[in-house]
């Protein structure tokens, strides 16, 4: 197993997708409620992909 496998088993597989993007948000002004969800669904997703993104790289 070569460096690069090992880096890419250590970082969890959600971490490797990209962030949601195009998504209809058009339905999130139908409720207060369902909005509030959808916001705190969308930071998580987002501070994870920016987590993903600055993960420190080994010295080559």
């Amino acid at each position: 197993m070569n460096q690069t496998d090992k880096n890419q088993q250590e970082i969890p597989s959600y971490l490797n997708d990209e962030p949601p993007e195009g998504k209809n948000t058009s339905s999130l002004a139908l409720s207060p409620r369902l909005s509030s969800m959808a916001r705190s669904r969308l930071t998580v997703t987002s501070a994870s992909w920016v987590q993903a993104v600055l993960l420190p790289q080994p010295p080559k």
